[in-house]
């Protein structure tokens, strides 16, 4: 699970890929639009929904570079950089209706916490430390428990417990009882990195230069 377009792939693509290429069936959920997205100070020249459109097309093709289909890409459309502004109920409900859908074998979320040493560098954004939270307090207890949104049909979406869950940042640095690396220097998974990536072309114009 990402906060926007590109967060699962500048994290957790070379992980997605080898998934994929030992036979998982890998489902991603991005909790906001990407609206906001656009060179920071710079000037943009499109408006916000013109983003948000072109940034849904680029997270279909960056999930199809690794192999998923769109109908494994679950993205929610909230708006950008104010997920914490949201009715987490709202939010919450919409995770666990994917979660009791899908009903993983384990989830892969931004880590929840803050970094500060990250966000000295503009690496701590609040819609990733949302995302977190959200998806965490979804996978338990709400996912899990009978009585926890009963709009959802239990005949689609009954209540599971999902069984592991996995926090990724963009540094290890502050996170005590880091227990889990996955070797993604093999050239082929990197590459495949390097190419999701490069879908996210509104993000990453470059593209020889996030293969260097």
């Amino acid at each position: 699970a990402g906060a926007h377009p590109d967060d699962i792939e500048s994290c957790a693509a070379g992980t997605v890929s080898l998934l994929v290429k030992a036979g998982a069936a890998v489902h991603y959920l991005v909790t906001t639009n990407g609206d906001k997205g656009c060179g920071g100070m710079n000037p943009c020249n499109r408006t916000s929904q013109e983003l948000a459109a072109l940034r849904a097309q680029e997270q279909l093709a960056a999930a199809a570079v690794l192999g998923l289909p769109a109908a494994n890409v679950s993205m929610l459309d909230f708006e950008d950089g104010l997920l914490n502004n949201a009715a987490e109920q709202a939010v919450r409900a919409r995770v666990v209706a994917v979660l009791r859908a899908v009903r993983p074998a384990a989830v892969f979320v931004w880590s929840p916490y803050l970094d500060f040493a990250q966000y000295q560098f503009g690496f701590e954004h609040p819609d990733h430390r949302t995302t977190g939270q959200i998806v965490l307090d979804a996978v338990y207890p709400s996912a899990r428990d009978w009585l926890a949104f009963p709009s959802l049909d239990p005949a689609t979406h009954a209540p599971y417990a999902t069984p592991q869950v996995y926090l990724y940042a963009f540094s290890a640095g502050g996170y005590a009882g880091i227990d889990t690396y996955v070797d993604v220097s093999a050239p082929a998974v990197m590459a495949a990195k390097v190419a999701a990536l490069a879908a996210h072309r509104s993000q990453y114009s470059n593209a020889s230069a996030l293969a260097a």
